[in-house]
């Protein structure tokens, strides 16, 4: 027992100081790593001098281990790996007050000869106090393997109102501050042509202008004064691809033309609006990359090597971290925005795409299409404190981008399907409070990003099409009041 409640206790000291030297870095919860790493070590040192046959080494472990349990309790609790150590614990307990004369700091390391003494008021004390503990703890277990179960919600009912035609192809979308204009990249044709930005009154949900950019747009953003909207073109063409258009908002034109990585894809602003971070999905000198563009001057001050094929990237609310998917490794990349250098890596699974942080800041919601030897079409969730993926929640067939409202309440994935249990292309909508799917919506061909109004009540899905199918931009009352 001494040698399993040791194991254990020394691979949460190591797990958990691992976690701590890059927690302080990564986030503000780095003091929850320090606090477990720390109690792990007594216990160590509490298990050591058991095993040298010392009542205060029994004294210390049953502290460490109250304290344990309690601070699981403030902090989360997560009851796998204290109830283990508490069964073990219990176990060598048992052993240890049948031997309690043996434990007499005159004795030398070793149990000396005689009989097990009989029960005496400190066993009967402990063995009270350590029952009540389990009985509290299995409540616990009990109570949050219910709390698992089906939620009785009730959930907004989504509806999709009509559809606008905004250019070819539309791929992604970006509201304004205010929420009253939308802008919609597309790729225009499939061969040859550049791409256009349509900008969309959302009063009236008609198209007051369509500005041409460099082909094949995918991602864009508007920065938070609305004075800008930046579009990635990954592809050549007339115009230069692999490059990020700046737009000015006033005017309604390209205002400058900005050279990065490899095939960019996704882009995210920072909170200030002074930097705009660029994944650069392709191979090579520049791609496996994300560039970050001065907004002020408009140039790449940096680029930082990240995984594989990145794809989504998405900033915390306070603008301290930038978070990138990397499909190829089914990680994402943690970077520090003060110093553009990567903190770390979350596992998340195979083929990560689409990233979006939730706006306090403590969950991150990741799209992953899996592959044939992983499970995939999937959202998981992500505990950003403790780097881990804590839920995983089966959408439609091949979920492409994720956008959580500006409320908090609801993240929505556009699934490009179809496949038998969803014949056609549609939105999922999910509960981020009980993460379970709220609704399922048809929206048009081949849903590509979804975009919320800061009032939360409408919703903006691009539908990218096919070859016979233009596409377009579904309006959605999200149901929400």
């Amino acid at each position: 027992m001494i040698v399993v409640l040791a194991i254990l206790y020394g691979l949460g000291a190591i797990t958990n100081t691992k976690a701590w030297t890059v927690g302080h870095q990564i986030d503000p919860y780095w003091p929850n790593d320090l606090i477990e790493s720390i109690i792990d070590t007594v216990a160590v040192i509490a298990i050591v001098g058991i095993w040298a046959w010392r009542r205060w080494a029994v004294y210390l472990l049953i502290t460490v281990a109250g304290i344990e349990i309690i601070y699981e309790l403030a902090v989360g609790f997560d009851p796998a790996t204290p109830l283990t150590k508490l069964v073990v614990l219990a176990i060598l307990l048992y052993t240890v007050f049948d031997q309690w004369t043996s434990f007499e700091p005159s004795h030398s390391i070793g149990p000396p000869a005689g009989a097990p003494t009989t029960p005496d008021r400190r066993r009967r004390v402990v063995y009270t106090a350590l029952g009540v503990t389990v009985v509290v703890t299995m409540a616990l277990v009990a109570a949050a393997i219910v709390g698992t179960g089906p939620s009785t919600a009730v959930h907004p009912t989504p509806a999709l109102i009509s559809t606008i035609t905004a250019g070819a192809h539309p791929t992604a979308a970006a509201l304004s501050p205010s929420g009253r204009q939308l802008y919609v990249s597309s790729i225009g044709i499939y061969q040859g042509g550049n791409g256009t930005v349509s900008v969309i009154d959302t009063v009236s949900n008609t198209v007051t202008a369509s500005i041409v950019v460099a082909r094949a747009p995918h991602g864009l953003v508007v920065t938070p004064d609305g004075r800008s909207v930046y579009v990635t073109s990954a592809d050549t063409g007339p115009l230069p691809g692999n490059t990020v258009s700046v737009i000015d908002t006033s005017s309604n034109t390209v205002t400058a033309t900005i050279a990065v990585g490899r095939d960019p894809e996704s882009l995210a602003a920072t909170p200030d609006g002074r930097r705009i971070y660029v994944t650069n999905s392709s191979v090579g000198e520049t791609g496996n990359s994300v560039s970050v563009i001065d907004t002020t001057s408009n140039t790449v001050t940096a680029t930082i090597p990240v995984g594989r094929l990145p794809g989504g990237v998405a900033i915390s609310p306070d603008g301290r971290f930038a978070y990138v998917t990397s499909i190829n490794d089914g990680n994402m990349s943690v970077i520090s925005t003060d110093t553009n250098i990567v903190l770390g890596t979350i596992l998340v699974g195979r083929a990560p795409n689409s990233v979006a942080v939730s706006p306090d800041g403590t969950h991150a919601y990741v799209t992953l299409t899996g592959g044939p030897d992983a499970p995939g079409d999937t959202l998981t969730v992500i505990d950003i404190a403790r780097r881990t993926a804590t839920k995983a929640i089966t959408v439609a067939s091949a979920p492409s981008e994720v956008t959580v409202s500006p409320d908090g309440r609801f993240a929505y994935v556009g699934s490009i399907g179809p496949d038998q249990t969803h014949p056609q292309s549609t939105l999922s909508v999910i509960d981020t409070a009980s993460n379970e799917v709220a609704a399922t919506i048809p929206t048009g061909k081949n849903p590509v990003h979804a975009v919320v109004t800061p009032d939360s009540r409408h919703a903006y899905v691009t539908n990218v099409g096919s070859r016979t199918d233009p596409g377009g931009v579904a309006v959605i009352d999200t149901g929400v009041n």
